[in-house]
């Protein structure tokens, strides 16, 4: 059985002042469009927990902080970080759920301020289809991994479905989205191993499906 997802109550989830962000992290609590957004979490910590065990866990781009309470249930020491600066309201949060040992960083995903394989693993959801430049962020994710660490990417697929469903709660897929899962992939390869993927709904396939997660391992001479 998938590790069990631990959403905080919608009134205690911070707002950081990004109506794209914030009106995002509402649909997690639609009953209809939160069944895709929790999915992906949910995919994300079966790619996780099938790497046990952790010793030492990021969330590089943890947005209001939402999958925290689940990634702190493993146990692990953690630390997230985002460019945000309410780092504050998310620690209350926490607090509020009485998880009080998570150290968040505001930081950018393409400067870490952490030392070289210092991480066993990193989860990282629906951040990378934000950026451009890819190739750089996997480097630097890389850098903060053990030989032999575990990044656990997730990332909307792109195509016309997605398109239509995106521009049904206002948003832009082309604007919002610069990056592909595609263009996720391949930047990925120089450094990182695909073992296994994920989509969601199950069965579809890849370039069909709504959401994909992909665990990825460090390669030796990455």
């Amino acid at each position: 059985m998938p590790p069990r997802l631990i959403l905080p109550p919608r009134a205690d989830v911070p707002q950081l002042g990004d109506e794209d962000c914030d009106g995002l992290t509402r649909l997690i609590y639609h009953p209809v469009a939160g069944v895709v957004f929790r999915n992906r979490y949910r995919m994300v910590l079966d790619l996780l927990e099938r790497t046990q065990p952790i010793e030492q866990l990021l969330e590089a781009g943890c947005g209001a902080g939402l999958l925290l309470p689940s990634l702190a249930a493993f146990g692990a020491p953690l630390r997230a970080i985002d460019l945000h600066g309410y780092q504050d309201r998310i620690r209350a949060m926490l607090s509020a759920l009485r998880i009080r040992e998570v150290g968040l960083f505001r930081a950018d995903i393409r400067k870490l301020p952490f030392p070289e394989q210092h991480f066993s693993h990193i989860v990282c959801v629906s951040v990378l289809e934000h950026l451009r430049g890819l190739e750089e962020v996997f480097r630097e994710l890389r850098r903060t991994v053990r030989p032999e660490g575990w990044l656990i990417v997730g990332v909307p697929t792109k195509n016309w479905i997605t398109r239509i469903l995106f521009a049904s709660v206002g948003y832009d897929d082309n604007v919002i989205h610069p990056s592909s899962h595609r263009d996720v992939l391949r930047a990925a390869e120089p450094c990182w191993q695909l073992q296994r993927l994920r989509v969601w709904p199950p069965g579809a396939p890849l370039d069909l499906s709504l959401y994909v997660a992909m665990q990825l391992k460090a390669r030796a001479d990455g």
